[in-house]
């Protein structure tokens, strides 16, 4: 009464897959295993516990997720078995089923171009854009400009309606760095952050996009110009605006001012005015991807 021999039938291999209801995968093996015997006594339970064939519990050799749950001998004669080992895992899931959740995929980054028009003031040196007076243009000139823009979409667990009104249409109150590019305060604006509502593998997300433009600032520079000046009151003179005087008559194009209100003497240095047109806003609560990969 022994077991002369355990082979396993590699050609009665099976592997399938399922998906579950609800999401998920339940993985399932088979092996078969010729198990011979040298008395027809033996019988199935000797082919069953014959040293080389998995018992219950045992670990797939290729899948440490999936175990025996089965093992079913069926006598082919007196001495010979095929012994059917069933393998599954037990928690319904798959290794790549992690890969699979819509929340674990990498957010889709894209770079782009936006392009402008301005008002030009100035020349690529700061000089005034003036006529030999050293008045601006009326109207000045205009030129188109490039802007980068970034685009980030990516698979959110919830999305609030309510800070999307908050930040967007907002720039940078503080350095950060999105993407692998780091900006500072200013220097980058949210035009977009939107969201679509979606379904899969058992999992309810939100498909959300940010689109995002880059300026060296987005602080309004302008030119310190305008037909008339400020003098302060002085004994027996209230002060005020005043015209500005070419000829002894009005000018007739904004002159240039020195940024305290008076006209700017001749040959001195044009002075800009910065202005905050836009709202500020912490973008750190977005938790923007810091780099690209």
């Amino acid at each position: 009464m022994a077991v002369l021999s355990v082979v396993e039938r590699k050609n009665k291999r099976t592997a399938p897959i399922t998906r579950k209801d609800g999401g998920g995968t339940t993985r399932t093996y088979k092996r078969v295993f010729l198990v011979r015997v040298d008395d027809h006594e033996d019988g199935p339970l000797v082919a069953r516990q014959a040293t080389g064939v998995p018992r219950i519990g045992d670990v797939h050799p290729s899948d440490t997720g999936a175990y025996v749950v089965g093992v079913d001998p069926d006598e082919l004669d007196s001495y010979t078995y095929d012994v059917a080992v069933d393998y599954s895992t037990p928690n319904d899931s798959d290794p790549a089923d992690d890969e699979e959740n819509p929340l674990d995929r990498p957010a889709d980054i894209r770079w782009g171009k936006k392009t402008m028009s301005r008002a030009v003031e100035s020349d690529s040196d700061g000089n005034a854009i003036a006529n030999s007076a050293g008045v601006p243009y009326n109207p000045p000139i205009e030129e188109d400009y490039g802007l980068l823009t970034l685009t980030i979409q990516r698979n959110e667990s919830s999305y609030s309606p309510g800070t999307a009104l908050d930040v967007m249409d907002s720039v940078n109150s503080s350095s950060i760095t999105i993407a692998g590019v780091t900006v500072d305060e200013w220097q980058a604006y949210l035009e977009e952050y939107t969201a679509q509502n979606a379904f899969e593998n058992g999992v309810a997300f939100w498909k959300a996009t940010y689109k995002i433009i880059f300026s060296e600032s987005f602080k309004r520079s302008l030119l310190d110009a305008g037909y008339q000046q400020y003098f302060g009151p002085t004994a027996g003179d209230p002060g005020g605006l005043r015209d500005i005087l070419a000829n002894n008559k009005p000018v007739e194009e904004p002159a240039l001012l020195d940024g305290s209100g008076k006209a700017l003497a001749a040959g001195g240095t044009p002075v800009y005015r910065v202005f905050k047109t836009k709202k500020e806003r912490s973008w750190a609560g977005l938790n923007l991807p810091a780099s690209a990969s």
